[in-house]
């Protein structure tokens, strides 16, 4: 009797414990850091390292291969750093992958020794654009080391890079880098720009960017990295989420990378990842290691690399400055690939952006067919040319009116003041679209001037010009009929050389347009002369007498 009581009473307890666990794993307590149901599992331990925790022990954690992911949790424990962390009731129901990143500053890594940890995805460093004025492209050094190993030890992988964009520009050619630096990897987790200029304070953080030019940079690398056929995705902390980018409106088209170091997260946006701490332990990797958690409903982060050749590394042809028309503007092209020209509807199709407006556009090329990835290539299109640009003139003064410019543009006038000078001096910006006339006063009496007026719109911090419009116009000299005393020559140019129009004889009428400068200390007349029928205007010595 006593031994069935002792049995029946063993039974009971070992159900108990059944029980327990599976509750455990239901409302997620914190008393193991992985489940499995796979029993055929080897099992493998990890070590808490962490003192500050465990005092007087060094505490195990026992979990099998591949089981770090917990689901309908609204708490788990950490098995990279043995804290506990509350997720977003967002997440409720979801499957949450445990993760790493690094990059150079982890050193050497025995990859076999971390997805022996079970471990469910690494996200590497795949390069940096440098923070000093130059912003030079550059590979994470450890890169081609870390990815191979990560991906031969079966650990799913993805990419990021730390950008210093100051343009979207630059953000195309940071995207286009990882891109080319990827292919030949199966890379099957996000490809991320990582966006932290606070950092380095480099230069990003002194280049001032506004909120929608650094937002638009963000999307100008992730449509990128999408049109490659990879999964975009945007790194950023709490705070530039919220004042640099615009975190809400870039969350509902890309994956977010939220980095907040605290039990739970405060971020009222929506992200898929969540790095929750930069002092991690793991087997296979020496010091301390960035933690994440990747959210997710399926339960598997496996997934199939993009297939295909890839055309990132493409050329497409140059594209002159196009004029605004108000109407969408779309040059043609062509896409060149290792020397071959690929067709149009066969090999890529064509896409164009921001295409109407003055300002930055593009045209990417999407591969397709046998083709895969995109390349795309930028193009400006200019404010129209001022087509009226007029004077009046007094002594000392001249109005300088013009027909107004379209699109909303502003106005630069430009002067030089000899005939000679090679380069004119920017006098007057005006910036309201409305003001159509302006007065150079202080000026020489009787003297030749040459302006130039273009119209200029500035977009996302850029200045866009259109073509130049020239006038050459004078002040009024004191008396503008005068009398040869002696006999001079009339010559086409200010040189007085080449081209003779006329000989004017003694006590010939003139007209004086104005004196014209040829430099600061050569003078001449630039006159009209008028024999019988005909009438010619040229130029005649600065000595000449008159009267």
């Amino acid at each position: 009797m006593r031994k069935k009581l002792l049995t029946s009473i063993l039974v009971l307890s070992m159900a108990c414990s059944v029980i327990s666990e599976h509750t455990a794993f239901a409302a997620s307590v914190a008393t193991q850091p992985a489940i499995s149901t796979d029993s055929t599992d080897t099992t493998d331990t990890i070590k808490d390292t962490d003192t500050t925790k465990n005092t007087n022990t060094q505490k195990s954690y026992s979990f099998k291969k591949n089981t770090f992911s917990y689901k309908g949790s609204s708490q788990s424990v950490s098995p990279l750093t043995n804290s506990t962390y509350t997720h977003a009731d967002a997440f409720d129901g979801m499957y949450i992958f445990n993760g790493i990143d690094v990059s150079y500053h982890n050193g050497t890594i025995d990859w076999n020794a971390v997805a022996a940890t079970g471990i469910d995805y690494a996200i590497l460093r795949v390069g940096y654009r440098g923070y000093g004025s130059t912003g030079n492209l550059c590979a994470d050094v450890k890169f081609d080391e870390y990815i191979q190993g990560a991906i031969a030890a079966g650990i799913p992988v993805g990419v990021y890079y730390y950008t210093e964009a100051i343009s979207t520009d630059e953000a195309i050619a940071e995207a286009n880098y990882c891109i080319e630096k990827i292919k030949d990897y199966n890379i099957t987790l996000p490809v991320t720009i990582d966006f932290e200029p606070g950092t380095n304070k480099g230069r990003s953080y002194k280049a001032n960017l506004s909120k929608t030019q650094a937002t638009n940079q963000v999307k100008a690398f992730c449509d990128t990295i999408a049109a490659a056929g990879y999964t975009p995705a945007i790194y950023a902390n709490k705070s530039d989420l919220t004042t640099r980018i615009d975190g809400a409106s870039l969350g509902s088209s890309y994956n977010i990378w939220l980095a907040q170091y605290n039990s739970k997260t405060t971020y009222t946006g929506a992200y898929q990842q969540w790095q929750y701490s930069s002092s991690g332990t793991i087997s296979g990797i020496s010091g301390k290691v960035d933690c994440n958690f990747f959210y997710s409903a399926a339960d598997s982060l496996t997934s199939t690399a993009p297939t295909g050749t890839s055309i990132a590394s493409a050329t497409i042809s140059s594209i002159p400055n196009q004029t605004y028309s108000g109407k969408a503007i779309s040059p043609a092209v062509t896409v060149r690939y290792n020397g071959q020209t690929l067709l149009q509807g066969t090999d890529y199709k064509l896409t164009y952006s921001n295409n109407t407006a003055i300002g930055k556009a593009s045209v990417t090329a999407k591969g397709i067919g046998a083709y895969r990835g995109s390349v795309t290539r930028q193009y400006n299109i200019n404010p129209a040319k001022i087509s009226s640009f007029k004077s009046k003139s007094a002594s000392r003064q001249i109005t300088l009116k013009w027909k107004k410019g379209s699109n909303k543009c502003g106005y630069q006038i430009f002067r030089k003041n000899t005939y000679n000078a090679k380069s004119y001096k920017k006098v007057k910006t005006i910036s309201a679209n409305t003001t159509t006339k302006w007065i150079n006063k202080k000026l020489t009496y009787n003297r030749e001037y040459y302006y130039y007026i273009r119209p200029y719109k500035t977009v996302n911090g850029a200045n866009f010009y259109g073509s130049l419009t020239y006038l050459t116009t004078s002040t009024m000299p004191r008396n503008k009929k005068r009398t040869i005393r002696k006999k001079t020559a009339l010559y086409k140019q200010p040189s007085l050389k080449g081209t003779k129009l006329a000989t004017i004889p003694k006590k010939a009428k003139i007209t004086c347009i104005s004196r014209t400068y040829v430099t600061a200390s050569k003078k001449v007349y630039h006159v009209t002369y008028k024999k019988g029928s005909k009438t010619y205007t040229g130029y005649i010595a600065g000595n000449t007498r008159l009267y």
